[in-house]
C-alpha cells in the first residue's frame, strides 16, 4: 500500500513540475480561427494595436503576454481576416486611414499572468469604425476557463498564451463579421 501512495505522490509531483517548466522565451506563436464564417467582403481595413498594462507575479518578462505577443496576435488577426475573405487588412504604416473602408482599434487594456498555473487574463477593447457606423466592445478572456485543475497544472507559459490568444480570436472574429454584415 505504501508503494502505491509513493507512486501517487511522485505522479502528482511530476505533473506539478511539468507545469512549472519555464520556457526560456515563450513568445506567442500565430493563432488561427477554426470556425466557418457566413460572409465575405472585399472591403479594406486598417488594424491598429494599442498596448496597455502588462503585469505578472514573477519577474520573467518573456512569460507575460507582453507587447511582442500582442503584436503577434494582431498580425494573426490580420492574416485570419484576410484568409477568411472578411477584410483586406493593412497594418500600421501600410496604408492611410483615409484609404480604407474600416478602422479597427485593438487595445490590450490590461494583461496579467499568474505563473503558478500559467493563467493568462486578457482585458481587451475593440472599436470598429466605418464612415457610417461604429462598434465598441470589451472582452475578458481567461486562458484556463473551463479546464480542470489537472489540465491547468500541466500547462506551461507558451501553452497558456496560446490558449488565451485562441479564445480572444474566437471572440473577436464573430463580432467583426457581424459588423461587416451590417455594412452590406
Amino acid at each position: 500500500m505504501s508503494q502505491l501512495i509513493r507512486c501517487l505522490v511522485l505522479a502528482v509531483l511530476f505533473s506539478l513540475a511539468a507545469g512549472c517548466v519555464n520556457v526560456v522565451n515563450p513568445v506567442l506563436v500565430k493563432v488561427t480561427y477554426d470556425k466557418p464564417i457566413r460572409m465575405t467582403s472585399d472591403k479594406t481595413a486598417r488594424l491598429e494595436l494599442i498596448i496597455g498594462v502588462v503585469q505578472g507575479d514573477r519577474p520573467y518578462p518573456s512569460s507575460l503576454f507582453n507587447a511582442q505577443d500582442q503584436q503577434v496576435f494582431t498580425e494573426s488577426l490580420e492574416e485570419e481576416l484576410l484568409r477568411l475573405n472578411l477584410l483586406r487588412v493593412f497594418g500600421e504604416g501600410e496604408s492611410t486611414i483615409e484609404g480604407t473602408d474600416v478602422l479597427i482599434l485593438l487595445m490590450f487594456v490590461h494583461t496579467t499572468h499568474d505563473s503558478n498555473l500559467h493563467d493568462y487574463r486578457l482585458d481587451v477593447a475593440m472599436e470598429i469604425c466605418s464612415a457610417d457606423r461604429a462598434f465598441k466592445k470589451r472582452y475578458q478572456v481567461l486562458s484556463s476557463e473551463g479546464e480542470s485543475i489537472l489540465i491547468r497544472m500541466g500547462t506551461n507559459a507558451a501553452e497558456g498564451k496560446a490558449k488565451a490568444a485562441k479564445k480572444l480570436m474566437a471572440a473577436l472574429i464573430p463580432d467583426i463579421e457581424q459588423f461587416m454584415k451590417a455594412q452590406q
